[in-house]
């Protein structure tokens, strides 16, 4: 996994936090380098961080150790007379310490120093000062430097030594630099300048020394011969230990079902739910029962993986895998990641992987032959957020029948105008075993709150008609589908999908949409903070302007391809986009305009209105953005969606009357599906009726 996925802060305190957990294991964990300078380090050290150690080994990861040494008067004495050089003290206090040892834990970790040692993934050097009278002293440098596999960069520096009290007992603090922050690299450059002038010994004012010949053949000596050998008990797991998450009964209840119906179903669970908790209820389950397992959580887009791996950390479940490994299209090494731990699994080496990927990864041919290598008593776990994307054509041939558990999490399961995708699904997965849908969530109490689990909204729809151009188009488009058999082959169905995407859209840019969208603008006036406007390619160019210029509304666009900022680099855009959220939730934007990178998985609950200007008739689109605008905030106490609802002309004959009729038919499921649950649902009806 790259580092850029480990969601590391800027500085960790151990009285705040599990500085070893949190930090440590997981970096270690995913390093292809680790760079050390402390003051003091002890094999003990290794005892605390073992499950990093034992990745970081697996990985054939190569580590270098700098630490100092403390010189007494009569050691500096007996240097200067001549009578011993540092070398041989530091054989001989190495020696008598090994030969020492009596604690069976510091015994198997000092064994794993000599394997390491022996397979060239460790150097220690060691600095000495203080050998002259006048120039008493310790090397008491505190700096860690990590790289991982695709180069980037990790840095700390704080007050901890390598040894475990300074990762588990003692009250430390440090701050993290990260290569990825340019304002960061910096300070990255000059700790790499000051460990290689250290390890090289380029001053006057101390000597580094390598470890001994004797010691290392003594370490050596100690070591098994196999890898199979090594011990990697970890003295204590955690400082403080992880609590898990409390599922609430409604969430109990979904897992049980899911249990009781042979651990495969679909939970049909609303937007702020809890979905995401309940899936890893079952996950807690499976973990329990397991001794070896291989859980795969499909995401939609990438940029949910370091969600979904916060909530896991949050439940509690991060320690339990020996691999967490992220296989998209932000890791070039992901791939490789899971077909090796893979192979450690099948030989004994590891007992427990977690692989987050999305549907673009899992449906690909070398993705597919790593799964199909399993063991058959080795079982999968197939976890897929917004199951429904896994419905297509394309990403069908990712639900393989090597998942022996499959969960399904959708708000909206079934693919509208796709009864093939749909009954597949519902055959791979099984059927709907929980559901909490959108009115539940307005309507149900959530008991860690004593608030209802979204907020109550009131909708506002509006009506507009199409063209004769827009008509005749829809009609021909139409015409076309109705020629097509949806037998589910491939060549159909992509025949079908291009066709229902050209007739969707004639309805999402209707021309008569944006006189619609003014007269809302000036209904809000001066109430028109923290509003979205949902919109689609072809309509942002005019939105903006009219949002912007017209109304003179601080404006800004949220999109995949960030095209109102052409200089933001590819790589930076996740954070970018996490600025934009951050900078509207703080009031600097009165105004987001999206595309669908809204829809899915991106929290905006400070949001307390929407624009439904491009929709389409499919519940699941608008159940997603309803879900972004219905989140809880504080001080949100209602939302107010609007809509623009096609319907037909009634002022003027047309040859397409029973055309408009259908089009007007699917436009109110929506309205009745967000009308029943809105505050103000009665009220829409009576004046829907008039």
């Amino acid at each position: 996994m790259s580092f850029k996925d480990l969601n590391l802060h800027d500085d960790y305190d151990s009285e705040k936090e599990d500085i070893l957990n949190d930090f440590y294991i997981p970096v270690l964990s995913n390093s292809k380098e680790y760079y050390r300078m402390a003051g003091y380090f002890n094999s003990r050290s290794l005892a605390y961080s073992a499950k990093g150690l034992k990745e970081f080994i697996i990985n054939k990861s190569k580590m270098k150790l700098l630490c100092g040494i403390e010189l007494t008067s009569e050691d500096v004495d007996s240097i200067i007379a001549g009578e011993t050089n540092p070398e041989e003290f530091l054989a001989d206090n190495f020696l008598k310490d090994l030969d020492s040892m009596e604690d069976e834990i510091r015994k198997n970790h000092v064994k794993v120093l000599g394997w390491m040692i022996a397979n060239g993934l460790l150097e220690i050097k060691v600095v000495v000062m203080g050998l002259n009278e006048s120039d008493k002293g310790i090397m008491h440098y505190k700096i860690g430097i990590n790289r991982d596999f695709d180069g980037n960069y990790v840095c700390f520096s704080g007050s901890n030594n390598e040894t475990g009290p300074g990762w588990n007992k003692n009250l430390e603090q440090f701050d993290v630099y990260r290569s990825w922050n340019s304002s960061e690299s910096s300070r990255i450059s000059s700790k790499i300048d000051l460990f290689t002038r250290t390890w090289e010994g380029a001053s006057g004012e101390y000597k580094t020394i390598d470890v001994p010949t004797a010691v290392k053949e003594k370490l050596i000596e100690i070591a098994p011969d196999s890898f199979e050998e090594l011990v990697f008990t970890p003295e204590v797991i955690s400082k403080r230990k992880r609590k898990r998450i409390e599922l609430f009964d409604n969430q109990k209840e979904a897992v049980d079902n899911w249990i009781f119906n042979d651990k495969k179903g679909i939970f049909a669970m609303a937007t702020g739910t809890g979905k995401t908790f309940t899936a890893l209820g079952c996950l807690d389950k499976i973990v329990s029962e397991e001794d070896k397992l291989v859980t795969i959580i499909s995401v939609p887009y990438k940029h949910l993986i370091p969600q979904w791996l916060n909530s896991i950390e949050q439940f509690g479940l991060i320690d339990e895998f020996d691999k967490v490994i992220n296989v998209s299209s932000s890791n070039n090494n992901g791939k490789k990641e899971f077909s090796e731990a893979t192979s450690d699994l099948n030989k004994g080496y590891i007992n427990k992987i977690l692989v987050l990927s999305t549907p673009h990864s899992m449906h690909k041919d070398n993705f597919k032959s790593i799964i199909s290598r399993k063991r058959h008593n080795i079982p999968y776990f197939l976890i897929a957020d917004e199951m429904h994307e896994l419905g297509s054509t394309r990403f069908r041939k990712s639900l393989i029948d090597e998942y022996d558990y499959r969960l399904g999490l959708s708000a909206t399961p079934d693919r509208k105008y796709d009864d093939f995708g749909t009954e597949f699904l519902l055959n791979y997965f099984g059927d709907i075993v929980y559901e909490f849908s959108l009115k539940d969530a307005i309507k149900k109490i959530n008991p860690l709150t004593n608030l209802s689990y979204l907020t109550k909204y009131d909708y506002y729809p509006s009506y507009i008609s199409l063209n004769d151009n827009e008509l005749e188009e829809y009609y021909d488009l139409t015409t076309q589908l109705n020629r097509i058999e949806d037998d589910g082959s491939e060549k159909n169905s992509k025949k079908i999908e291009k066709l229902l995407f050209l007739r969707a859209n004639i309805l999402k840019n209707a021309s008569n949409k944006m006189n619609v969208l003014e007269d809302i603008l000036s209904d809000l006036g001066s109430d028109h903070q923290n509003l979205i406007i949902y919109c689609s390619d072809e309509q942002i160019e005019d939105v903006v302007n009219i949002v912007g210029n017209k109304f003179d509304w601080k404006v800004k666009t949220f999109t995949y391809k960030d095209s109102s900022d052409p200089s933001v680099n590819f790589d930076d855009r996740r954070s970018y986009r996490e600025d934009i959220l951050e900078d509207f939730s703080n009031g600097e934007y009165d105004c987001l305009v999206a595309m669908h990178c809204l829809d899915e998985g991106v929290d905006v609950p400070s949001a307390s209105k929407a624009i439904l200007l491009c929709n389409s008739t499919n519940p699941r689109e608008f159940i997603q953005r309803l879900g972004r605008v219905l989140r809880r905030y504080p001080n949100k106490n209602k939302a107010k969606i609007y809509d623009l609802i096609i319907k037909p002309n009634m002022d003027k004959k047309s040859n397409y009357k029973e055309l408009e009729k259908r089009i007007y038919e699917k436009e109110l499921e929506r309205f009745e599906m967000i009308a029943d649950a809105a505050s103000n649902g009665f009220d829409i009806y009576d004046t829907f009726y008039e």
